[in-house]
């Protein structure tokens, strides 16, 4: 999305909790043949992105061997901790937040435990641009999935979200009016694995579950 676009797209992959509802890592859960986290960031480079930043926290040393060392199509790479991360999600917000190219126009927050290959990231964003507004969600079926693409002209209200309000829920329910609602064949955007049994479902839904 470089060239000459105007656009710089900045992916966020939100990678730093302790799985505490899974009951083992979620960044080594077997996913398409790999551990889901190397998947994720894999996939990530295969978009179109311009900028691709993972943020670990709970035994980043243990997770950084996973990833890649670098991305070949991705301009923009950068590993970070986030210290914080107990406190929640939102501090892994912040923290890629804060890391992001200055040139960032939108950014996409992406949580590892919903994983996302390459083509549907490209879609979500050019329907993102195609729709004008600021804030762009994937649905299916009526269910709103993840993840969410956020213009930059939202920065002041992102850097003030907070666990409590909900984080960017808050943003997203401020005014309804600035969201486009994607609708996508692929169940795949509904997918997020917070438990044992929602990651056995996923297995079904992606066509890896085993008997």
């Amino acid at each position: 999305m470089t060239g000459t676009d105007t656009r710089f797209v900045s992916l966020v992959i939100l990678a730093a909790g302790s799985s505490s509802r899974m009951g083992r890592p979620k960044q080594t859960l077997p996913w398409m043949g790999k551990d889901l986290l190397t998947y994720q960031v894999e996939q990530g480079g295969l978009s179109g992105v311009d900028e691709l930043i993972v943020v670990l926290g709970e035994d980043a040393a243990d997770y950084r061997p996973l990833l890649p060392e670098s991305l070949e199509r991705v301009p923009v790479y950068k590993i970070i901790e986030n210290p914080n991360y107990a406190q929640g999600k939102t501090t892994s917000v912040l923290a890629g937040l804060a890391a992001a190219d200055s040139r960032a126009t939108d950014w996409i927050f992406l949580a590892m435990d919903a994983p996302k290959p390459a083509h549907i990231t490209d879609m979500l964003v050019e329907a993102h641009h195609a729709g004008g507004l600021p804030i762009t969600y994937p649905w299916h079926g009526g269910i709103e999935g993840h993840p969410p693409v956020m213009n930059a002209s939202l920065r002041s209200e992102i850097e003030a979200i907070t666990e409590a309000k909900r984080g960017l829920r808050e943003i997203t329910e401020r005014d309804p009016d600035r969201v486009n609602r994607v609708e996508f064949g692929d169940p795949i955007v509904i997918v997020n694995m917070n438990s044992p049994e929602d990651y056995e479902r996923a297995l079904v839904v992606t066509g890896q579950a085993t008997d």
